[in-house]
């Protein structure tokens, strides 16, 4: 994220300077971010990735059961939490 900060500050420098050409390079250089490092720290192991799982899906499985409200949950929001048929 820092990488990402730093590079829109040369952007935003480059602009101010009137350089859009090196503005248009750098934009389309623009540093990515990889959620590989995120998602090692939170599951070590791919057993605890497994149990966190069980809360997603119980999740889906109560938009599936509940009746639709008309203000408070879109129908189209429980009929793609139900299974298919």
């Amino acid at each position: 994220m820092r990488n990402i900060r730093a590079y829109e500050k040369k952007v935003k420098k480059a602009e101010a300077k009137k350089n859009r050409d090196r503005a248009n390079i750098l934009r389309q250089r623009r540093p990515t971010y990889k959620l590989d490092k995120v998602i090692l720290q939170r599951y070590p192991k791919f057993i605890d990735a497994l149990r966190d799982l069980d809360d997603c899906l119980t999740m889906v499985h109560l938009f599936a059961a509940l009746p639709a409200i008309e203000d408070r949950i879109d129908m189209k929001r429980i009929h793609n939490c139900r299974w298919p048929r």
